[in-house]
């Protein structure tokens, strides 16, 4: 290669306070940043872009489940249900921990984002190395990538981003320390990290690949200036642009190959037509019009002062970089190329989807950093730069807390329609999902195959009639949406009636339901209509109207029944009253128990049954109670 580059003159060595006082400054903000990570590290993963987390989730449910394969399922468009996006790295690695050590899922999947964004850590001091920082300056810009919003919040997400950057970086790296000191097992690390980085997400690779770029347009133009006549200049051209087109080439050609293998699968799929790559051009990239309108960079500025760096005082640091020569400005260019280099290309990506900048606020970072250690040749710089870093932690933090700190920090539940739906569906059952695009979150947590109408469409085109008989018509027993057209039920043979808010259930799984959840037995029990499934305090309960019945099927050996009965209106001193019977099978009952209840309870009731001619415990509510609310759980037979 032409002119190898040698790493940048070193700058003036710190003192040894300062030295020390950064790497003090370095394990405070690694502390803090891990403290911060683990803030709702248990809880679903809802909440901010939880469309992009659950697809990545389950995913992975479904490797683990159904093993490892290359067209790995997304089952929400119905079968065939693989319909894959990126290379699945990342979610093999999730399903393995899982597999390996018994892990929950969703921790498993944060565990793995965090374990590869600290691993960008050495990655990203090594490239600082490489500009010619010295050990402890090279400690500034991890202190300022650990105290970043956006990577305290996105780092511990169910998402492909930090692996994807820690490929990209090293990558980079990798091929900075082949410019430094050319050796081949640097520059096939390099070819293998970017195979890597491209192929779990090439978007970031294409961010850490913008310096890259830029070297080897200078070093080719550089060689063929020089080339002359002379034989071996002209060899050192053919090698210069060779190793240039290896390095970018090989994993954009993996990357291509991967998308052609991921298109001709989801191409099956009836409804996936819409995520062809071909169909996503302008989704990916924006018009270039929108590319240079106000709109789209005041969009990403205002990004900038609230998730990445604050207010102005960030864009403070970069200052030194413009108004002194320094040996680092050539750096901070470079980074700041590769900063501006996503959002000028993938435009509506970075506009729409605040985790792409995952991929270039490293560089921004950097050149920060380089601007904050350019100060160290004036006189005080040294404690200058760390006035202004403290400033920089301010700020941080101050978006922090006003940004995505109350995301992570309120707690959210499963939602009990998808605990429901795990309940009273069979594993290999489906849902139908009206209304909400082709968001995987419910399917994941209801741990159910869904196919998501995902424009609404009528039941009758082809592509719906299609991917309905692919899935089997016999398959899908609930129906989830709102205001639901009048032809859905009589061909998914719902009843008209809600199970559970907009859960609606086959007429035969119907029944199932009630027996999964309350054991009872609903084609003995008095009129449907008259019984409510309600989710309180954590668990299903039957909410049982005045004159409404449930009949609990009684097996041989059983003496016994316990349930807990309650009443979710505060107000206190209301009461109900039931009556139990035991059946026979014919029109002969035998009173069990008579009892009234006084609310709010909650009531631990027990009562012993007759051992002989006892079919059925039926229990009724007394027709000329009150409407004061009476549910009952926990119904146990002993």
């Amino acid at each position: 290669m032409t002119d190898t580059p040698t790493a940048s003159p070193a700058l003036p060595r710190p003192s040894r306070a300062i030295r020390n006082t950064l790497v003090i400054v370095f394990l405070l903000c690694l502390g803090l940043n891990f403290y911060c990570s683990l803030i709702g590290f248990s809880d679903p993963i809802s909440k901010h872009h939880a469309f992009r987390k659950a697809q990545t989730a389950i995913s992975a449910y479904y490797t683990v489940r159904d093993g490892f394969k290359l067209a790995y399922e997304t089952p929400v468009l119905g079968a065939p249900w693989s319909i894959p996006m990126e290379f699945p790295l990342y979610q093999w690695t999730v399903a393995s921990v899982t597999m390996l050590t018994g892990m929950p899922l969703d921790v498993a999947g944060r565990l793995v984002s965090l374990f590869f964004f600290y691993c960008c850590l050495p990655v990203i001091f090594l490239l600082a190395r490489s500009a010619g920082l010295g050990r402890a300056q090279s400690l500034l810009p991890l202190c300022l990538v650990l105290l970043c919003p956006l990577y305290i919040y996105w780092s511990r997400t169910f998402m492909i981003e930090s692996m994807a950057l820690f490929f990209s970086l090293s990558f980079l790296l990798c091929f900075t320390r082949y410019r430094l000191q050319p050796r081949n097992w640097l520059l096939a690390l390099a070819v293998g990290c970017g195979i890597l980085g491209g192929l779990v997400k090439i978007t970031t690779l294409f961010v850490s690949s913008i310096p890259v770029i830029i070297w080897g347009a200078s070093d080719i133009f550089t060689a063929f200036r020089k080339r002359g006549k002379d034989t071996g200049k002209i060899k050192e051209l053919f090698k210069t642009a060779g190793v240039y087109a290896l390095t970018l080439g090989v994993p954009v050609v993996l990357a291509v190959l991967w998308t052609r293998y991921a298109d001709s699968v989801k191409a099956r799929n009836p409804l996936a037509d819409f995520l062809l790559s071909s169909h996503l051009t302008a989704w990916n990239f924006g018009t270039f019009g929108f590319r240079f309108s106000w709109k789209c960079w005041q969009g990403y500025f205002d990004f900038m002062q609230t998730a990445q760096i604050g207010p102005l005082v960030g864009l403070c640091a970069l200052l030194p970089l413009a108004i002194w020569k320094s040996p680092l400005r050539n750096w901070g260019i470079l980074a700041l190329c590769a900063y501006l280099g996503g959002p000028l290309v993938f435009s509506n990506l970075y506009y729409v989807h605040d985790y792409y900048s995952y991929a270039n606020t490293v560089f921004l970072v950097l050149a920060m950093s380089f601007g904050l250690l350019s100060l160290q040749r004036l006189r005080w710089g040294g404690a200058a730069s760390l006035v202004l870093l403290l400033l920089l932690g301010i700020s941080f933090g101050s978006c922090y807390v006003r940004g995505y700190l109350p995301d992570q920090a309120f707690s959210t539940l499963v939602p009990p329609q998808c605990l429901l739906l795990r309940q009273v569906l069979d594993p290999d059952e489906v849902i139908f999902i009206n209304d909400q695009e082709w968001n995987s979150y419910g399917p994941y947590y209801a741990q159910r195959r869904a196919l998501m109408n995902d424009k609404k469409s009528s039941l009758n085109t082809p592509e719906m009639q299609k991917a309905i008989k692919l899935t089997g018509l016999e398959n899908i027993t609930a129906v989830s949406g709102n205001h639901l057209s009048a032809d859905i039920f009589p061909f998914f043979q719902l009843l008209p009636m809600p199970f559970f808010t907009n859960i609606y259930l086959r007429q035969d799984v119907y029944a199932r339901a009630y027996s999964r959840l309350f054991q009872v037995d609903l084609d003995a029990s008095g009129p449907p209509q008259l019984l409510y499934v309600e989710y309180w305090q954590n668990r299903f309960c039957l909410s049982v109207a005045p004159g409404g019945s449930f009949a609990i099927p009684v097996g041989s050996g059983v003496r016994s029944l316990s349930a807990q009965v309650v009443s979710p209106q505060p107000t206190a001193g209301l009461s109900v009253s039931y009556q139990g019977f035991c059946t026979d099978g014919s029109d002969t009952r035998q009173m069990v128990f008579e009892r009234s209840f006084t609310h709010p309870g909650p009531s631990v009731f027990t009562v012993a049954l007759p051992e002989k001619n006892c079919q059925h415990l039926v229990i009724m509510r007394n027709p000329q109670d009150n409407e004061t609310l009476s549910y009952w759980s926990e119904i146990n037979l002993h």
